[in-house]
C-alpha cells in the first residue's frame, strides 16, 4: 500500500509528493518504485516524487518469490495565471496622480494582487487591481493564484514628461537717467 501526502498533485507552491511504501517489512522484503514504463526509480521505502505520471509500487518477498503491486497518480496542477496592466504612460506636468488597472488579468477569488514598485510611489493599498501612483516610475503587477501557488508578473513604465516648455526673456536694454523704463520681450517653446 501506498501513503501520500494528503493529495499527490505538484503544484507551484508544492513540487514534489512524499510517497511511502506501508505493508510488509523485513529482511526479505525489497520495494521498488517504477515509471509507468518499468524504469526503476528507487529501492527506499520511501521516495520524493516530483514528476507527475503513474508510479508503480513492487514489493517482493525474495523469500518465496511473492510479488505485490500498487499504483499512484501523481497529477500536476502548474498553470500560471495571466498578468496584464495598463499600458506604459506619460505623467505629464499637469498630473498629480493617475491610476493603474489590472486590464485581463486573471480574475476571481483564487487570485490576489500586488502592487511593486522600485523607483515610482504608489499612494494607497497596494493588493488591489488597480492602483493610484504619484510619480513616474516601473511598477509591477504579480497576479498570484492562491490555490497552486504559480505567478505571473508584467510591467507598465511610467515615463516622465520630457517635453517641457523652456522660457526667456530676450536681453534687455539699460536703464539710465534718461531712458527709466524699458520693454521685456520673452519667447517660448
Amino acid at each position: 500500500i501506498i501513503t501520500s501526502t494528503p493529495d499527490a498533485v505538484l503544484t507551484c507552491k508544492k513540487p514534489s509528493v512524499d510517497l511511502t511504501a506501508n505493508g510488509s517489512l523485513g529482511p526479505n522484503i525489497q520495494h521498488s518504485w517504477l515509471q509507468s514504463n518499468g524504469t526503476l526509480i528507487s529501492q527506499n521505502i520511501q521516495i520524493l516524487a516530483n514528476q507527475s505520471g503513474t508510479i508503480i509500487l513492487e514489493i517482493t518477498d525474495t523469500s518465496n518469490a511473492c510479488i505485490s503491486y500498487d499504483t499512484i497518480l501523481i497529477s500536476e496542477n502548474k498553470i500560471q495565471p495571466l498578468a496584464v496592466s495598463s499600458a506604459d504612460q506619460l505623467f505629464k506636468c499637469s498630473d498629480s496622480t493617475l491610476i493603474l488597472t489590472n486590464v485581463g488579468s486573471s480574475s476571481g477569488s483564487q487570485y490576489i494582487y500586488q502592487w511593486i514598485t522600485s523607483n515610482g510611489s504608489i499612494v494607497g493599498n497596494t493588493n488591489q487591481g488597480q492602483i493610484t501612483i504619484n510619480k513616474p516610475g516601473i511598477y509591477s503587477l504579480i497576479v498570484t493564484d492562491t490555490i497552486n501557488g504559480c505567478s505571473d508578473t508584467t510591467l507598465t513604465n511610467v515615463n516622465p514628461d520630457t517635453n517641457i516648455p523652456t522660457a526667456s526673456i530676450l536681453a534687455p536694454g539699460k536703464l539710465t537717467c534718461t531712458i527709466q523704463s524699458i520693454d521685456l520681450s520673452a519667447s517660448a517653446s
